[in-house]
């Protein structure tokens, strides 16, 4: 009966996020563009479409991975204490809004009939995954899934780059001070902490002590998380490779 109760409140809480990220998409994130892009009602309607959703991206990412940081950083909850069991009523909203998110996303880019990456796909269905079975399996490795959250400060340059190139702005400042500053982010809390977070895990003892790790659990969050990394590594070569090759047409256009 309690696992029950708790599952019908995780529920809740997906679902509540959920419809307020819509809601986001809908309402807030029109208001935005327009308070920053002057142009932005004279765009095709497909455009608005893409910009509203990725500025309700960089809106979730901000919040999510600063809600990550205070809890990894200066928070002193439970889930420091117990890295595999500690729970933390601020780190499972975390979650939860990062669930949601991730359906909302997936849901919008499909009604609005927008192109995503497909690989995109297999990250939200991972990150669902991952983050469901934390929920699942009774609010276990929410310090691991708090610390992979932490990743999506990255993620609000990519989405400024990416509008800014669409409308033809790739020549501004901001470009190119948004493009370094997703190179750092992405290459620290993407990839440089890739063997940190598996160390911790480790060190955490997932096998041993009077509260051990079941296989399921561990198998489910493992294949998810080097699924993740394979990702982010792909990506981040990808990345490489664009700036390498937009930085050295600049350096032959001025020599």
């Amino acid at each position: 009966m309690w696992y029950f109760l708790y599952m019908l409140s995780v529920i809740l809480q997906v679902m509540g996020c959920l419809f307020v990220i819509i809601f986001v998409m809908t309402f807030i994130a029109p208001m935005l563009c327009r308070m920053t892009l002057r142009q932005f009602d004279s765009l095709a309607e497909d455009r608005k479409k893409d910009l509203k959703l990725r500025a309700s991206t960089i809106l979730y990412a901000s919040c999510a991975s600063s809600v990550s940081f205070y809890l990894l950083a200066i928070d002193e909850s439970s889930i420091h204490r117990d890295k595999l069991w500690g729970h933390s009523k601020l780190a499972q909203w975390n979650l939860a809004m990062a669930v949601g998110y991730s359906f909302a996303d997936i849901l919008m880019h499909l009604k609005w009939k927008q192109k995503i990456d497909p690989l995109m796909y297999v990250h939200h269905v991972y990150a669902v995954g991952t983050g469901g079975f934390a929920f699942l399996a009774n609010r276990t490795i929410l310090y691991f899934t708090t610390l992979r959250i932490m990743s999506e400060v990255s993620t609000p340059f990519l989405e400024i780059i990416i509008s800014m190139h669409h409308l033809g702005m790739h020549n501004n400042k901001i470009y190119l001070v948004a493009a370094l500053l997703n190179f750092l982010a992405f290459a620290i809390f993407r990839i440089f902490l890739i063997p940190f977070h598996y160390y911790s895990f480790y060190m955490a003892e997932p096998f041993s002590g009077k509260r051990q790790l079941d296989y399921v659990t561990f198998y489910w969050w493992f294949t998810g998380a080097v699924a993740l990394d394979i990702l982010n590594i792909h990506w981040f070569i990808k990345i490489f490779k664009i700036y390498w090759n937009y930085f050295d047409k600049k350096e032959k256009s001025k020599s």
